[in-house]
Formats: structure tokens, C-alpha cells, sequence
């Protein structure tokens, strides 16, 4: 093995060091994001109808933007690292994403415009776009987050 593939404990290729928490939230967010973009993929008519009746429904929109935003500020606080490689800035990011769009999604319900949401992004029309970037996004995060975790693990023994 030659000096620049060894590995030293929690690190990453090129000796960039891991940082903590990176692979778990990694594992978490990206099941999380494959399993709910598979699901909704599943049923297109039925899932558009849903987040249709989601975002017109205003007490509901403000709790699912309050559990967003609560899980981005999670992240945020345990993981706000914005250097170290691809994956730990996608984990910050997906962190930073969350708690902005759960702020956006309780405003949305505040101002009774979460309708308007669904219209700006064309959500119907593009929904396998939105679901295919998500169902990607979150096998990248699950593969990488256990990768990551594996070295982890044979760096300790």
C-alpha cells in the first residue's frame, strides 16, 4: 500500500479526515429521501393529489414546515462543515436545504399561499424530474454515508 492510500483512522482517499456524525446523517437522510421518492414514484396521480391537498391544507403545511425546519437545524448544529470533501458539504447542504424550505413551508401556511408553491415549480409536470433527482440524491447519500462508515470501522481495528 503506498503512502497516499493509507488511511488513518475516520479518514477519507487523499487523507481529508471524515468529520464526525458525516456517515450517519449520510445513511439517515439518503433511506429516508429513496424511500419516500420511490413511494411517491410509485403513484404519480396519487401523490400529486396528495401534496395538492397537503399544501392547501394550512395547519398541516405549518407542522410539516416546523418538522423541516427542525430537522435542517439539526443537521445544521451538529454538521455545519462546508469543506472536507463532497460528502460532508452535500450533508451541510441538505441541512441548510431543510431548514430553509421548512421556514419557507410554515411562512406558505402563515400567508395561505402554499398553493402558489406547487404552481411555481410546476410540481405535476415535472414531478418524475423532482423524484428522480431526489430517488439519485439519496443513493448517493445512503452509499456514500456507508462507505464511509465501513472505513470508519477497519480504521478502528
Amino acid at each position: 500500500m503506498s503512502r497516499l492510500e493509507k488511511t488513518h483512522n475516520n479518514t477519507v482517499p487523499f487523507r481529508r479526515k471524515l468529520p464526525p456524525h458525516t456517515a450517519f446523517i449520510a445513511r439517515l437522510v439518503g433511506i429516508y429521501v429513496t424511500v419516500i421518492s420511490v413511494v411517491l414514484t410509485a403513484g404519480k396521480g396519487a401523490s400529486v393529489e396528495l401534496m395538492t391537498s397537503m399544501v392547501r391544507n394550512r395547519e398541516l403545511l405549518f407542522v410539516v414546515g416546523i418538522l423541516g425546519m427542525t430537522a435542517g437545524l439539526a443537521i445544521i448544529l451538529v454538521h455545519n462543515i462546508w469543506s472536507g470533501g463532497v460528502l460532508p458539504v452535500i450533508v451541510t447542504l441538505v441541512g441548510w436545504t431543510a431548514a430553509l424550505k421548512g421556514t419557507t413551508l410554515m411562512a406558505l401556511a402563515v400567508t395561505g399561499h402554499g398553493s402558489s408553491l406547487l404552481d411555481a415549480l410546476h410540481y405535476g409536470r415535472f414531478f418524475y424530474l423532482y423524484m428522480g433527482f431526489a430517488a439519485l440524491l439519496g443513493v448517493y447519500l445512503a452509499i456514500s454515508g456507508f462507505r464511509a462508515g465501513a472505513q470508519a470501522q477497519r480504521n478502528e481495528l
